[in-house]
């Protein structure tokens, strides 16, 4: 068994904008979520997130440079889960992040506030908690089913990991 980690945190810049506007509109204490790969061989832990233009693997010192950690939940995975999980992070490293889709996963809230129907009219790229998702997808299918991964948020994303944990299925 292995073990992934997932977790929550907030930007360390001076004035983060976008940081403030995802709490305030989420109402949480996190604005962003990645994965957490234990590395011990490299000397710090492996962060992979939707971030600064790219999906990325970013280092344990560099990440805790430029992000706050809030919360992590801990996964245990066989051998076949892992494997599977780090396919899907090398697949995506290296594509573009999507700042716009963030702005579209408000504007159709917005739009379900009034009724209407409507989805992500930006999906090219990736946001942290679709990149995450993506991830999860394989490894809980049904508790991600029916979920728009172009609308996901960081806080949906949370509240699964925290029920999965309610049923006894990760850790915190």
């Amino acid at each position: 068994m292995r073990s992934i980690k997932i977790g929550f945190s907030k930007s360390k810049k001076s004035i983060p904008w976008g940081s403030w506007l995802i709490r305030l509109y989420q109402w949480t204490p996190f604005s962003h979520t990645y994965a957490r790969l234990k590395t011990p061989s490299l000397g710090s832990d492996t962060f992979l997130h939707a971030s600064e233009g790219k999906v990325q693997r970013m280092s344990q010192v560099q990440f805790e440079k430029r992000h706050e950690i809030i919360e992590e939940f801990t996964i245990e995975l066989d051998d076949f889960q892992y494997m599977t999980m780090k396919h899907h992070i090398h697949y995506f490293s290296g594509d573009d992040y999507s700042f716009w889709q963030n702005i579209g996963i408000a504007v159709v809230d917005l739009a379900r506030l009034v009724g209407i129907r409507a989805t992500n009219p930006w999906q090219s790229g990736w946001n942290c908690s679709e990149f995450v998702m993506t991830v999860l997808k394989p490894l809980y299918p049904s508790k991600f089913e029916g979920i728009d991964p172009n609308t996901v948020t960081p806080k949906e994303i949370y509240n699964i990991l925290n029920l999965l944990k309610k049923e006894g299925l990760i850790n915190n």
